[in-house]
């Protein structure tokens, strides 16, 4: 499987010693994710950890957890990096999650989290603008997608739980009956690529926050 814009930039933005993967068993691309993750950092532990009962049928991962990430069984401080990519969207509440998440980054530790943006223009203009039933199923696109964060709402959540945020971008920048743009494509350039169809964030476990 060719990987996507958004499965280039999660991998291009991943590194450390200690690299925990939360959801890695996707139905999508998210196992594409892991393995690249693998690839790219050979020297490091890269962990999997996924609630799927089926996790290890699925992957042929050694380092695979199955666990609820609400509550991660690892110690404080125990990974540079967290990869929470196309998670966020399954859950109704995802404050206790990310809070857990902060828990196992160490100090200035990075988040990587990819979610589908809700002002990306292939959802806006196909189940929007000009769809008129207006029907939620329709626009989340998926049964166990329950909502759709939108960047400025996740940037302010994430520093009310104690992360500071360092990069928002998009990826997968299309329109209805046309391709997914390539990273390369003048097109992607600012402001279109706030159009893209994935929000993609970087956050810092921020110790000099209230939390």
């Amino acid at each position: 499987m060719k990987a996507s814009p958004r499965v280039n930039w999660v991998t291009r933005h991943v590194d450390g010693d200690r690299i925990l993967d939360v959801g890695f068993v996707g139905e999508y691309e998210e196992s594409l994710v892991h393995r690249n993750i693998q690839r790219n950092n050979p020297s490091a532990s890269v962990v999997g950890v996924d609630i799927k009962e089926d996790l290890h049928e699925r992957t042929d991962s050694t380092k695979s957890v199955r666990g609820d990430a609400e509550r991660l069984p690892f110690t404080n401080r125990s990974f540079d990096t967290v990869v929470f990519a196309e998670v966020v969207e399954h859950l109704v509440d995802p404050v206790p999650v990310l809070r857990e998440l902060r828990r196992i980054l160490v100090p200035g530790g990075r988040l990587v989290l990819t979610t589908p943006n809700p002002m990306g223009l292939y959802r806006y203009l196909r189940w929007y603008l000009f769809d008129a039933s207006l029907d939620a199923d329709r626009f989340l696109g998926a049964d166990d997608h329950v909502q759709f964060i939108d960047p400025f709402s996740l940037q302010s959540l994430l520093r009310a739980l104690g992360y500071r945020t360092t990069e928002t971008t998009f990826r997968n920048v299309s329109v209805p009956k046309l391709p997914t743009l390539p990273d390369w494509s003048v097109l992607t350039r600012f402001p279109i690529v706030r159009g893209g169809s994935y929000t993609c964030l970087i956050a810092v476990r921020d110790d000099e926050s209230d939390v």
